[in-house]
């Protein structure tokens, strides 16, 4: 028998409203609760054919095919914490950025104080990464804030604790005031670090100061990945179990471009990453008040893009 996604998207989602409103949850009623909240929702998202559905696969160790996601599938992780049980609800959104909208089903005022969100981008084709970012990010922003808002009317000592939450998150960040901090946990996964490492040197590094810029500016973790090297694979759980069950990042990191980047938040720098790569005459024909612009126009000259640039609507 078929199952219509969206019926079980509306489904699930009614149910754990209805949870909500009854002081229950998933975990089951009087059971002790962790530090880290014991229910939580990830959504995974990126580009078309980027790889999101066979990453999600792997980190949740299931021996499937990968197939098309076409619009918003659901998926969930359980895990044994002590005696209290954990549960992650995982949504990816297929269709690259073209269904953007549908970010409003799992963002809602019950999910937003317990979510986080995964950008994937395919690190072999650098000229789709803008249209990537800036075709998710302001529509997953756009959601949270509604989300944000109705919590802050609804619950807000529940509304306080996420906003400290967010300056835990990002306490050794010294350089806040120059960045975006996105407001719930953000990463980005660069997949297909097998196909990248083949790139000349000099693509690499642009790439990869251009990921550590991204992740630096949205105050998010970033991680090279490959579902096909056993090296980047540990790195990759520790992301997601991080996200889905709140597992320490720890503060080792890796920059080097001869080697899979791992950043966590708030451990890199402006003055570590370095001035966007360009040569003199680029500075007189590229001028923006905003370090992201100047960083994008940076980009399109080295890697041609298949949309027209345009300042980012993340205010």
């Amino acid at each position: 028998m078929e199952v219509d996604l969206w019926d079980l998207a509306k489904t699930k989602i009614a149910e754990k409203e209805e949870a909500k409103r009854k002081g229950e949850n998933e975990i089951g009623e009087g059971e002790e609760r962790s530090p880290w909240k014991d229910e939580r929702t990830l959504i995974i998202c990126g580009g078309k054919s980027c790889g999101k559905t066979s990453t999600v696969l792997r980190f949740l160790d299931k021996n499937e095919s990968a197939r098309p996601t076409t619009a918003l599938e659901y998926l969930y992780a359980r895990r044994m914490r002590g005696n209290s049980k954990q549960l992650c609800h995982v949504w990816e959104l297929g269709g690259g950025t073209r269904l953007s909208n549908l970010l409003k089903i799992p963002i809602t005022m019950s999910t937003v104080s317990s979510l986080s969100l995964i950008v994937v981008v395919d690190l072999t084709k650098p000229q789709e990464l803008k249209n990537t970012v800036e075709g998710l990010l302001p529509f997953a922003k756009r959601e949270i804030d509604r989300a944000l808002k109705e919590l802050n009317s609804e619950r807000p000592r529940e509304y306080d604790e996420l906003k400290r939450e967010l300056k835990t998150r990002l306490e050794n960040n010294k350089e806040q005031e120059a960045c975006m901090p996105f407001p719930i946990p953000l990463a980005f996964i660069g997949n297909k670090y097998d196909g990248f490492q083949n790139r000349e040197p000099d693509e690499r590094r642009k790439i990869c100061k251009m990921m550590r810029f991204l992740s630096h500016y949205y105050g998010a973790t970033l991680v090279f990945y490959s579902s096909k090297l056993e090296t980047t694979l540990a790195k990759g759980r520790l992301l997601f179990a991080h996200h889905a069950f709140g597992a320490h990042l720890g503060r080792s990191i890796q920059t080097d471009i001869n080697k899979p980047l791992f950043i966590p938040v708030g451990l890199d720098s402006y003055a570590d990453i370095g001035p966007p790569p360009m040569n003199d005459s680029s500075y007189s024909s590229l001028r923006s008040t905003q370090p992201i612009d100047l960083w994008w126009g940076v980009f399109a000259e080295s890697f041609a893009t298949s949309v027209r640039y345009r300042k980012s609507i993340i205010q």
